[in-house]
């Protein structure tokens, strides 16, 4: 049998990406590297500097390396040079969640979207822009790429853009909500139907959840009882073991790209 890849985060990682508890909940592909032991897969916290500390872990021997949500930073070319051949996962949150995957398979059946509505609740003011920055990275993830939205309204409890998808009007809105309320959900309109995805916050229990709706009815999806941090590190092992690259560290370079000057809320 094949030994575990081990794992070793820095403590803000740790503790803001529930490292141990996804370890933990993979005991045949992941273990804790041991005190002073260098370790296979390694785990940083995606605040201000991440892909610099992305590049100095590559540099040090990682086999994988997961970033527990980075803040709105681009990987330069000499990072992109440094990690080349070195899987990168980010832990986004909800864009992470394995529902995201269900949502796209159950929209390539659908008719193209006519309209599409991305919301988002967040438990302060400084997160504001973050939440606008992970919905983003969720569209990207349902839709591919689109193009930079219109910011309509910024104000101290709520951000309104505009924008589109290959085929329809597209808003994203976030707001402030009580504490334990964040939580994004989308919702598609087609000819046809629809589909609505709601995403809790990663520090929850509550799973993601995929409804569709055609002539028939509204019908529930398979709920996937998984967290966002432990699909990510699902897919960041199996993506070492089977020595693929991830295209994590491009595709969210243009979508920092959509949001003009990065700004920190940490």
């Amino acid at each position: 049998m094949t030994s575990p890849l081990t794992v070793r985060a820095e403590p803000k990682a740790s503790a803001r990406g529930a490292v141990a508890w996804s370890v933990a909940a993979l005991p045949v592909s992941l273990a804790l590297a041991p005190h002073g032991r260098d370790a296979d897969l390694h785990a940083i916290d995606g605040a201000e500097g991440w892909p610099q500390r992305v590049a100095e872990a590559a540099e040090r021997g990682a086999r994988g390396v997961l970033v527990v949500a980075p803040v709105a930073e681009s990987a330069d070319e000499s990072v992109l040079a440094v990690a080349r051949g070195v899987p990168v996962v980010l832990d986004h949150g909800w864009a992470s969640s394995p529902a995201i995957l269900g949502a796209r398979a159950a929209l390539s059946e659908t008719s193209a979207p006519v309209l599409v509505d991305v919301a988002a609740a967040v438990e302060r003011s400084a997160d504001l822009a973050e939440g606008l920055l992970c919905q983003l990275v969720v569209a990207r993830a349902l839709f591919g790429p689109i193009p930079k939205p219109n910011l309509v309204e910024q104000g101290p409890n709520a951000i309104l853009a505009v924008g589109r998808t290959a085929s329809s009007p597209l808003t994203f809105s976030v707001n402030v909500a009580p504490a334990g309320a964040a939580a994004a959900t989308v919702k598609v309109v087609t000819s046809g139907g629809g589909l609505r995805l709601h995403l809790p916050s990663s520090a929850s229990a509550r799973p993601a959840l995929v409804t569709t709706v055609d002539a028939s009815g509204a019908t529930l999806q398979p709920t996937v009882w998984e967290s966002p941090h432990r699909a990510s590190w699902r897919r960041l092992a199996r993506a070492v073991r089977a020595r693929e690259v991830t295209d994590d560290l491009a595709d969210f370079s243009e979508v920092v790209a959509l949001l003009g000057e990065p700004s920190y809320n940490r």
